[in-house]
């Protein structure tokens, strides 16, 4: 039989029976837990996992009074990344999108909808200066997957906040 592998824990596996059993065969299969569609007779079956893992498919195929050995394929399954969360520093005249480490991720592509052009700070961060109070940016972040999951994306807007300065005074005690 064939396994489709590896997927996302959003995607279902293809499995599918190979052999030349005819279908009157039992077919006896073990999704480790996966959920399978139809999941009796040959298939193909839809299976899908709730979580990321490592599933070890199994089959044994019975016929007129034989029993085949029981075949095994084994099926990677990915979790998706959680989506970026940016937040922003702004200043008068600048203005810093940070966001969180996705733990998994192979990397970011940020992408500047509208506004001026940033410098990455950091591979979490990116700063934009010479701006003017009121000043909008957009980006969006993208967590690159490098496993059989899509990429997935935050966007925000910042502006630059017309902030008046703070003057502290503190007068000396006796």
């Amino acid at each position: 039989f064939t396994a489709t592998s590896p997927i996302c824990s959003s995607a279902a596996s293809t499995v599918n029976y190979t052999g030349n059993a005819s279908n009157a065969a039992i077919f006896t299969w073990d999704f480790n837990g996966g959920t399978a569609n139809p999941g009796t007779g040959p298939g193909p079956h839809s299976v899908t996992w709730p979580t990321g893992g490592t599933y070890t498919v199994s089959l044994m195929v019975a016929e007129n009074g034989c029993e085949s050995a029981t075949s095994t394929h084994t099926v990677e399954v990915g979790n998706m990344l959680p989506a970026p969360q940016i937040q922003c520093n702004t200043t008068t005249n600048s203005v810093e999108f940070i966001w969180n480490d996705i733990p998994g991720a192979s990397g970011y592509d940020v992408n500047v909808i509208s506004g001026g052009t940033g410098v990455a700070t950091s591979d979490t961060s990116m700063l934009f200066n010479g701006l003017n109070p009121g000043d909008a940016i957009t980006i969006q972040v993208i967590a690159l997957d490098p496993g059989p999951c899509n990429d997935v994306s935050s966007q925000a807007t910042c502006i630059a906040q017309d902030c008046p300065p703070v003057n502290i005074s503190i007068t000396p005690v006796d």
